[in-house]
């Protein structure tokens, strides 16, 4: 297996790939757990990427096409975020100040997350697992055997510890407009993830 994390940042990629880690032979592209070459480097990375490896950049979403097409015979995970509370935790761990944040995140399109999904449908064929952060946080045991399962891997050693939602809890305020575009690429999202492997704790 290549097994490719797509994103997004702030959504459980570090508790999920020490789970990796822990439960699998898999090794890290270039020995990093974000290795960001499908970005900076992708002929470099296609090179390295090999049978038994996987790459958990959270930019990976953004790489481009003719790479995607590339990597056409990999496994592809995403988990799923709202993203307004995606881009609050973000901006808290980044210590950013808000009003740019909120720019910054419009301009590198980690807020479209409809759109995304449904880039990455067009490249697979909808051959993504895609998981919900809120049943990350519900029961990390559950969500860890439930992708273990899905990828064919024994359970050995999951962390029971919760997942907490941000760094804080301060509250940060999001304007009317950007609400409204948010809300319709979460609408899009769920419109469109039916059509991958979606899989929920709810449904096991």
């Amino acid at each position: 297996m290549k097994l490719i994390y797509l994103g997004w940042p702030r959504c459980g990629s570090s508790w999920l790939h020490k789970v990796m880690r822990e439960n699998t032979e898999l090794k890290d592209l270039n020995d990093e757990k974000e290795s960001h070459l499908f970005y900076t480097d992708p002929q470099r990375g296609l090179e390295l990427f090999q049978d038994d490896m996987m790459d958990f950049s959270t930019n990976n979403w953004t790489m481009d096409s003719w790479v995607a097409n590339e990597l056409h015979d990999c496994t592809f995970l995403l988990i799923h975020r709202h993203p307004a509370e995606q881009m609050k935790s973000y901006c808290s761990k980044m210590m950013n100040d808000w009003t740019n944040w909120q720019i910054s995140c419009q301009f590198n399109k980690l807020l479209d997350i409809g759109d995304t999904l449904e880039r990455w449908i067009n490249f697979t064929a909808g051959n993504i697992f895609v998981y919900e952060f809120s049943d990350l946080q519900s029961d990390p045991v559950a969500f860890g055997s439930m992708i273990l399962e899905d990828l064919g891997y024994e359970i050995k050693k999951i962390d029971p510890s919760k997942i907490l939602a941000s760094y804080n809890n301060q509250p940060l305020d999001i304007s009317d407009a950007l609400l409204k575009k948010i809300e319709a690429q979460e609408s899009k999202f769920q419109r469109l993830v039916t059509s991958t492997r979606y899989r929920r704790l709810s449904n096991i």
